[in-house]
């Protein structure tokens, strides 16, 4: 009789356990409480997860990424309509109609131009400047206090960013890219 009582006992026992794994599953939406329950389960469980953050973080650099390009792109639009518009002041300038007062306005016109392009070159998102190269933590281009000459300060080099594990792509464009031509051009 003893033997049965304890039989039973055990059973419960085992039963109770298995009610508070159910239960834990059922109210947490897991499968395994701790990791001895089953070893081989826990660690494809513990790889899924590890995989999961990684692609996160992927694609939260890539919707950062995005987010950058677009801004270069507006950027860059926005200078080309500038340098379209400097262009017809300039052959404006050329004509023999145009007096010594015109050519004065639009001279000043350009000048104050130049600062727009020279905040535009510099752009900043998330304080990252966009066309400085590989080191987006310098401004790319200086303007010397007293004789308003522009230097660039950044590198030729992109940056690059993670767009699966272990694969980068370059991203961004230069300043150098962006505001330099060849004297051939």
């Amino acid at each position: 009789m003893i033997s049965q009582a304890q039989q039973m006992t055990y059973r419960l026992s085992n039963l109770d356990t298995q009610q508070q794994k159910i239960s834990y599953q059922m109210s947490s939406k897991k499968e395994l409480q701790y990791g001895s329950d089953d070893s081989v389960l826990y660690a494809r469980i513990v790889s899924v997860d590890d995989k999961i953050r990684t692609y996160e973080g992927l694609q939260s650099q890539i919707e950062r990424t995005t987010l950058q390009n677009d801004t270069s792109d507006s950027s860059l639009s926005e200078i080309k309509k500038i340098l379209d518009f400097v262009k017809k002041e300039l052959l404006k300038a050329n004509t023999s109609t145009t007096t010594a007062d015109g050519i004065a306005a639009i001279a000043s016109n350009i000048s104050g131009i130049k600062e727009n392009i020279y905040q535009l070159a510099n752009t900043q998102v998330e304080g990252e400047y966009l066309f400085s190269g590989s080191d987006s933590s310098i401004q790319p281009f200086e303007k010397d206090a007293t004789t308003g000459k522009v230097t660039y300060k950044g590198d030729n080099q992109l940056r690059k960013i993670a767009v699966e594990e272990d694969s980068y792509r370059d991203k961004g464009v230069t300043g150098f890219d962006m505001m330099m031509y060849p004297s051939s051009t």
